[in-house]
């Protein structure tokens, strides 16, 4: 048996959780190339610093992933939905969390599996 947990998560709450799911499940899965364009997409540097940063994170990282998933060579290469079920929950509660904060792509389920819920509300809260 199972339990069901629910969250109360402010919008901004709700759009860290859903980018840290749908980065899990990407770096899960082996897109390694997520991991630099994530984390320097908010730091401010020059662009040939950047372009020459992320270029040499990508390299390693490539190295990394081969290590880890032997299978996957080059860039480009991945699993995708359905090799994991970890992955595929992350991507479920990403899809569902994009679609409540108003992306019109709607959520969809993998192999007949049931999306978590999720219902919005307006407070008024004085915030």
């Amino acid at each position: 048996m199972s339990k069901e947990i629910s969250l109360i998560l402010t919008e901004y709450q709700a759009r860290v959780v859903s980018r840290a799911c749908e980065f899990y499940c990407r770096v899960y899965l082996g897109q390694f190339q997520e991991i630099p364009f994530e984390l320097m997409i908010t730091q401010s540097m020059s662009d040939a610093d950047w372009c020459y940063r992320r270029d040499e994170a990508e390299k390693k990282l490539l190295e990394a992933r081969e290590f880890i998933y032997p299978e996957l060579h080059g860039i480009g290469h991945s699993y995708g939905v359905g090799k994991f079920e970890v992955a595929d929950k992350a991507w479920n509660a990403y899809q569902v969390l994009r679609y409540a904060l108003g992306d019109e792509r709607r959520p969809y389920a993998f192999y007949g599996e049931k999306l978590p819920v999720c219902k919005v509300s307006e407070t008024d809260d004085g915030k």
